[in-house]
């Protein structure tokens, strides 16, 4: 009697074409959700966490410190700045703060940092007037020989006035200044440096394009005559003439000066 062996049944079934690849795509479906259900959690606390810190009393600014401010005032520069006590430090716009600060035509440079919880820190530094340019309009002219406001009254006064400039001679920006400019600038710095002959001592500044620059000077409206160089020389040979007048009593007759010439002074005095 042959048996016949029976078939086993298959029990594994054959998948489906695609199944596997639409649980993939759920699963990855259902990881992005979760990632921005997180990132939208995340975003909501990191918004209320600001809230509370821009919110609070403890970071509130109390105190603004001011350095470097020379013709400005303290009150000047916070009003520049457009600050007020109260707000919150953390919400101050330090930039913009900062541009305000450089609209002002006195502040040349200007640094605006915080000082957690509650102070502001402002270092400006100004620019130093070195004279005043007589363009038909008076302007302040830096030690730089450039033009960085008009003059307006409560603008320092004693300063020495130069006359005889155009506008092509002063620098603008970037550009230089003229060579005349130049010797105007050096002949200042080089008073500035004397003990003769003081900024404060010097009135005019009188540029003549052929003969050199002539400084208006003393209380007596003397008259230098310096040419266009050899500054540092020339009031070396101004100072003996002075100590050497003001020794023999004939300071106050002196009337002009001519130091053009390196080998040679010309001395004018008036009538006893």
């Amino acid at each position: 009697m042959v048996r016949l062996k029976r078939r086993r049944k298959n029990r594994y079934r054959r998948k489906k074409p695609g199944s596997g690849l639409l649980r993939r795509r759920l699963a990855a479906a259902v990881r992005l959700v979760a990632l921005a259900l997180a990132i939208m959690a995340l975003s909501t606390m990191l918004v209320y966490a600001y809230q509370v810190v821009t919110g609070s009393q403890y970071l509130a600014l109390r105190k603004i410190q001011v350095s470097g401010n020379r013709h400005l005032s303290r009150e000047e520069i916070i009003r520049a700045a457009g600050l007020k006590t109260g707000a919150n430090l953390l919400s101050v716009n330090l930039v913009l703060i900062r541009k305000q600060l450089l609209a002002n035509p006195w502040i040349a440079a200007a640094q605006v940092s915080r000082l957690v919880p509650d102070t502001l820190r402002i270092t400006v530094r100004e620019h130093r007037p070195l004279a005043v340019a007589e363009l038909g309009t008076r302007y302040l002219l830096d030690r730089q020989g450039k033009i960085f406001k008009r003059w307006q009254p409560g603008d320092p006064e004693h300063l020495p006035v130069i006359t005889g400039l155009d506008l092509t001679d002063i620098g603008v920006g970037q550009s230089p200044a003229s060579p005349i400019m130049r010797a105007v600038r050096q002949a200042l710095l080089a008073a500035e440096r004397t003990k003769c002959l003081p900024l404060s001592a010097i009135a005019r500044v009188e540029v003549d394009r052929q003969i050199g620059l002539t400084l208006v000077a003393f209380e007596s409206g003397v008259k230098v005559h310096l040419g266009f160089d050899g500054f540092a020389a020339n009031y070396g040979r101004l100072a003996k003439v002075v100590n050497y007048l003001k020794k023999h009593g004939r300071w106050n007759r002196l009337r002009s000066i001519d130091l053009t010439d390196p080998h040679r002074m010309v001395v004018k005095l008036s009538q006893a």
